[in-house]
């Protein structure tokens, strides 16, 4: 198989606890928002050419590259970079699927369409790195979910200032969008990123799953196996003992809060006091 550049192709139920219908018909999102001119890696299956999704990506301005699988998907981003995003439309949940899954959890965003999943496949699909499973390939609701994932990921929920968060040892650039943890540097996916920045602004403060789900995927009601999913996925990052974390804490019956002796202060702030 060639390992060049991939070639392009010519444009030819968001699960109902995410309802991204609501805002659209609603107005409060804007469709193919972060997706202009960015490279989409679509994988499909035999039969299923996915033509509508292909037309709307074409619309908002997105370049469609096909995968036949998880494989040819993984050439392509490493080819591409983590700013491209995948959309993958899965048979059924596996093990096989899981394992390919992981390893294209750096790019930015990660979908995957079946309408078969169980509710404990999309939480096993969530840990792999997925950033949502979706139970339709209609295009509105796809386009809306990328864009939703792309956005909130960048979105930094007025902390605009200072460009630098610190808490702890946790640092986070937030014109760079590098960050580190005990001078560790990490990889980050966008929404990670937003969420953790989020979670830095708000230090020693207890945040429910319903108010994070709100304010960093936008979404008022369910979705709350996604916080938590993501939440795990942080602390994989971040924390010295995952299963045992001293930064992101779980507070039982109520939600998460990042520990810290102080808020997140800008660089300028802590070098001078």
């Amino acid at each position: 198989m060639a390992t060049g550049a991939p070639a392009e192709a010519d444009p030819g139920h968001c699960p109902d606890d995410l309802s991204p219908r609501k805002a659209v018909e609603s107005g409060s999102a804007r469709p193919g928002v972060g997706l202009h001119g960015r490279h989409v890696v679509l994988v499909t299956r035999p039969g299923r050419p996915l033509l509508g999704l292909r037309t709307a990506f074409a619309g908002v301005g997105a370049r469609v590259v096909d995968a036949s699988d998880l494989s040819g998907a993984r050439r392509h981003a490493a080819i591409l970079g983590p700013t491209a995003v995948l959309v993958i439309d899965l048979p059924r949940e596996t093990e096989a699927a899981r394992v390919g899954v992981t390893a294209l959890s750096g790019q930015d965003a990660v979908l995957l369409l079946t309408a078969t999943a169980t509710g404990a496949d999309r939480i096993a699909l969530l840990r792999a790195g997925a950033d949502h499973v979706l139970s339709t390939d209609e295009a509105g609701e796809v386009i809306a979910c990328l864009s939703s994932v792309l956005r909130r990921g960048r979105s930094e929920h007025a902390i605009r200032e200072p460009d630098i968060l610190r808490v702890g040892d946790l640092c986070l650039d937030l014109n760079t969008r590098t960050a580190a943890a005990a001078g560790r540097c990490l990889t980050l996916t966008a929404l990670e990123f937003g969420l953790l920045a989020y979670f830095m602004t708000k230090a020693g403060q207890t945040l429910t799953r319903e108010r994070l789900l709100a304010d960093v995927w936008g979404y008022d009601v369910g979705g709350l196996d996604t916080v938590t999913v993501h939440v795990r996925r942080l602390r994989m990052k971040i924390e010295a003992d995952p299963s045992r974390p001293a930064l992101l804490r779980t507070v039982w019956g109520t939600g998460y809060r990042l520990e810290a002796g102080t808020d997140a202060t800008p660089a300028s702030a802590a070098a001078a006091s």
